[in-house]
């Protein structure tokens, strides 16, 4: 069996407090998997890495073989994690992803060229190795408009 979740040397600090250090693990495909340990041993900050919710500061979270954050950054497209303007939860918990809105909207871009963003991150995610070049063209086509 492979491994659905791999993760090596994870780290995540808030402020002074390494909450994650060096952490590596990896979880077969059907292996039942649990965290414990006491309170602020990083049980729930590395489930929220894991889940995407909260960006780890370094290491790599592969799930299921993919890792979406370098693909995606392989093919142009920058995903940050941060707050929401106006959320009123700690900085330190996001609020979900945000592609870039800024850039978009200084550069024009449209309803379509989102459209095409959202497929092009779908093709990461599911057929990366025959999709690169191709997402690589699209962005740079979208992004000289």
């Amino acid at each position: 069996m492979s491994n659905i979740i791999e993760i090596n040397g994870l780290n995540k600090s808030f402020k002074d407090v390494k909450a994650v250090r060096d952490l590596s693990l990896k979880v077969r495909e059907g292996e039942l998997f649990a965290f414990l340990g006491v309170n602020g041993a990083g049980k729930s900050t590395t489930i929220n890495i894991i889940c995407g919710q909260l960006a780890k500061d370094s290491g790599s979270v592969i799930i299921d073989g993919c890792d979406i954050e370098n693909r995606l950054d392989e093919v142009y497209i920058t995903v940050n994690k941060n707050a929401v303007p106006g959320d009123k939860r700690s900085p330190f918990i996001t609020s979900g992803i945000r592609l870039g809105t800024a850039a978009v909207t200084s550069r024009g871009l449209n309803e379509e060229d989102m459209d095409k963003i959202a497929e092009f991150i779908y093709l990461c995610a599911t057929d990366f190795e025959n999709s690169a070049e191709k997402i690589k063209q699209g962005v740079e086509e979208i992004c000289i408009h």
